[in-house]
């Protein structure tokens, strides 16, 4: 299998086969290789930014990280608190 690089365009149906390893939020489109491949470019391309950007975290990171705990504290909920109840609502059926 020859691994390439496809470009999913947002909207757009994955190849099948592929899957997602990173957003590029400037070009709008997602890029896709095939599974299990994809999760190997995906940790790769974040060892490279960490490399180069240091510890710091993306904006984007810290973005997501602000609304999953805004999220959290307007339902009442830690974050690891949110965690424990999952896994008891998974058990419990």
């Amino acid at each position: 299998m020859i691994l390439t690089r496809r470009q999913v365009e947002e909207g757009e149906k994955v190849p099948w086969g592929y899957g997602f390893a990173w957003r590029d939020f400037s070009t709008k489109c997602w890029f896709a290789y095939p599974i299990p491949f994809n999760v190997l470019f995906r940790e790769f391309r974040r060892l490279w930014h960490w490399i180069i950007g240091g510890d710091k975290s993306s904006a984007i990171d810290r973005a997501e990280l602000r609304g999953y705990h805004r999220a959290c504290s307007e339902h009442g909920l830690s974050p690891r608190l949110e965690v424990i109840q999952l896994k008891n609502k998974e058990e419990l059926g």
